[in-house]
């Protein structure tokens, strides 16, 4: 037999996939398979292919006999090796990147110690059981879960897994469990491991007196042992936009109508497509928002369930019974994550989680005062990421949740960083009496204790609300002051209030008619937004620039801006709701071009790419 055809192939498949193996080799057709599973045609056409794959076949066929090869086999003493294994009522989905990717590293001899990590919520337990399962027949002594809470009642760790391998342990049992795997070659899933409250000596110990064993630790955090490999959970990967014929390729958009159909037997992704792609951006991927969303689906309808989770993250909690209080509701997810912080990270990185769309490290330097050490334990807490272009991000809902924390401090007992950070988010949210109180704290409690930018970022915040109201005047004489500060120092000009500063003066500008020095100061403040790699302060200066372009008669690409402001992530579209200047203009073009004229322009407004918007309007010359 080749090795294709080997018994053991079975593991590559999911649950799920299995389960569809089984119903084609028992005669059913594809539109048989999907009333049975209560699943979409489609679903069973992208899982056909998958098996396909797996089993090295090109035919209904030849897959068919493989079922007979591999369905019904004797798995002992793989069979063995799985019993300790938690079994889980609903299918496994997604993952097949990771599950690859684990297996390759469960297979290299030089890997004995591979940590999940990842924020709660995640789906690592139920990745690394998948994974064992998938890869049982290299542990031929047995595959062993242990929760290590079980830990924490024992007070031992050692007796918490001799207790989960169901063992008889002596007066001690650290050496009974380090006898008993001499010369075996087992894998020990150790679940929820806590190096923050748990000592790693019993890694250690099992990785230098043994020779064949391996662990697979899922955490929030990684060990930071000198053994350990470390691959960072994220969420299931979901659609920017709906691609006909695509959604269903997306893990999240999987699990979406796999969880849906559980309360909703009549579910249709037809139906629902925009609400079930914008929930899943919305929640960033994460396998248990996406669950909990689909438990409210028997109440709401799905658009419904989307307003609530735009509302408050407080909407996603589960109404099960048997769920972990830990998994009940994603609060409770983030607290637990909160808790393992230290008060300097957890100030700082409430700042950070003002950063829409992404952040470098001159921002998370100059504006959220970060260092190099906390970030770095920040993403080793799986509070924090670096994506492909080496920025860092932060989950979007835990985002909200940190933010969240941050407005409800009060003004007098922030430090000055949080407050400028605070300052800005209000006003991107349109709290303008936030953003007051805040101008007003920095201005009414100046002393030589002070610095400069503190002062003129207090002056940049009112000339912005100046502007805001119309009142050009006294925007351009507060803005100017604010810049007359920074020129009589030599102190170095504060991002934040340099970008407040420019957008002020480029918003007065523009109502006061001289649109290039607008222009001038709206670059400036791009300028300053493009240095520190922040997408959130080139979108506030979206508007102005929108304003910029229908002034130079470049009406299609002011169309094309505004959208780009109201819909990219980084989006800041409720402080611009609240300018009648942009108000009016979006109404004017309107009913200048026509809604459908308008209507195309600004879809296509929707799919352009900020950097390419900024450049080519930083390449314009403003003169018409």
């Amino acid at each position: 037999m080749s090795e294709a055809h080997q018994p053991f192939m079975i593991d590559l498949l999911t649950d799920r996939e299995e389960e569809i193996l089984r119903l084609m080799a028992s005669g059913l057709s594809n539109r048989d398979i999907a009333e049975n599973l209560v699943i979409s045609f489609e679903t069973v056409r992208w899982y056909t292919k998958q098996i396909y794959s797996k089993l090295g076949v090109n035919s209904r066929a030849q897959a068919i006999i493989r079922a007979g090869e591999v369905l019904d086999r004797d798995t002992s003493p793989t069979a063995e090796a799985l019993l300790t294994l938690p079994a889980y009522p609903l299918s496994f989905v997604g993952r097949q990147q990771e599950l690859q990717e684990i297996g390759r590293l469960l297979a290299d001899p030089n890997v004995r110690l591979l940590t999940i990590a990842g924020l709660g919520g995640m789906g690592k337990t139920r990745l690394s059981i998948e994974a064992a399962r998938q890869n049982a027949a290299q542990f031929s002594d047995g595959i062993f879960f242990i929760p290590w809470s079980d830990a924490g009642l024992t007070g031992d760790p050692f007796l918490a897994i001799v207790r989960g391998m169901n063992l008889q342990s002596g007066t001690d049992s650290r050496h009974s469990l380090l006898h008993y795997l001499e010369g075996k070659a087992g894998l020990f899933i150790l679940d929820n491991f806590d190096p923050a409250a748990h000592s790693v000596e019993v890694i250690t110990d099992l990785l230098q007196q043994t020779r064949r064993v391996k662990l697979l630790i899922t955490a929030r955090a990684s060990l930071n042992v000198r053994e350990e490999w470390v691959r960072y959970l994220e969420g299931f990967t979901f659609p920017k936009e709906d691609v006909p014929g695509q959604l269903e390729t997306y893990d999240a958009v999987q699990l979406f109508l796999e969880r849906a159909r559980r309360f909703r037997a009549d579910f249709s992704l037809d139906e629902n497509r925009s609400c079930v792609v914008e929930i899943c951006r919305l929640v960033d991927g994460m396998p248990l928002a996406i669950e909990l969303a689909c438990t409210w689906l028997k109440t709401l309808g799905c658009r419904d369930v989307l307003r609530e989770i735009e509302r408050s993250i407080d909407f996603l909690i589960a109404r099960e019974r048997d769920v972990d209080d830990r998994h009940r509701s994603i609060r409770a997810v983030f607290d637990y994550s909160w808790n393992l912080l230290s008060d300097e990270e957890q100030r700082v990185f409430q700042r950070l989680s003002m950063f829409r769309g992404g952040f470098g490290y001159e921002a998370a330097r100059q504006v959220a005062g970060a260092t190099v050490p906390l970030l770095s334990n920040l993403i080793d807490k799986s509070l924090l990421y670096r994506n492909s272009r080496g920025w860092y991000e932060i989950h979007g809902l835990l985002r909200q949740y940190a933010g969240q924390r941050l407005e409800r401090i009060a003004t007098d007992a922030m430090s000055t960083r949080s407050s400028m950070v605070s300052a800005w988010a209000s006003l991107v949210k349109g709290n303008f009496e936030r953003v007051r109180e805040i101008a007003g704290y920095f201005l009414d409690n100046k002393d030589d204790h002070k610095s400069i930018y503190e002062e003129a970022f207090g002056l940049s915040l009112l000339g912005v609300l100046a502007g805001m109201d119309e009142d050009y005047l006294r925007a351009l004489q507060l803005c100017e002051a604010s810049q007359n500060l920074f020129s009589q120092h030599d102190e170095i000009v504060d991002p934040i209030a340099a970008v407040f500063t420019h957008l002020g003066l480029a918003i007065a500008f523009c109502g006061t008619g001289s649109y290039p020095l607008a222009r001038q100061q709206i670059l400036a403040a791009l300028q300053v937004a493009s240095e520190l790699h922040v997408p959130a302060f080139v979108t506030l200066c979206l508007p102005v620039v929108a304003i910029i372009l229908a002034h130079e008669v470049e009406v299609e690409r002011a169309i094309e801006v505004m959208a780009l402001a109201f819909t990219h992530p980084a989006s800041t579209p409720t402080w611009m709701e609240e300018w009648p200047v942009l108000v009016r203009l979006r109404a004017d073009l309107r009913l200048e071009l026509g809604a459908e004229s308008f209507g195309e322009i600004w879809n296509r407004g929707i799919q352009a790419d900020l950097e390419t918007v900024m450049h080519d309007f930083g390449q314009g010359t403003g003169e018409k």
